[in-house]
């Protein structure tokens, strides 16, 4: 899966358990700071965070160094 996080931290069950819609979950990530998108374990790209009309963005800022893993997994995988 391709996913953008904003930082990790650790909840308990009970934590997670009663959150709600509109609940804030501090992440201590600057408000201004890069995220990172992944596919599964590997980390690709800083992104920035942003809206355009009602859609959430992910705005590639740079390459990681993880997305060179990936092109390489993919390269063997598509081309035996």
């Amino acid at each position: 899966p391709f996913t953008v996080g904003l930082g990790r931290i650790s909840l308990t069950t009970r934590d997670v358990a009663s959150l709600r819609a509109g609940d804030v979950i501090r992440t201590g990530t600057p408000v201004d700071a890069d995220a990172i998108a992944s596919v599964g374990p590997i980390d690709l790209f800083a992104v920035r965070l942003g809206q355009r009309g009602s859609h959430l963005t992910a705005e590639i800022i740079t390459p990681l160094p993880g997305a060179e893993t990936l092109e390489h997994r993919l390269a063997r995988t598509v081309m035996p």
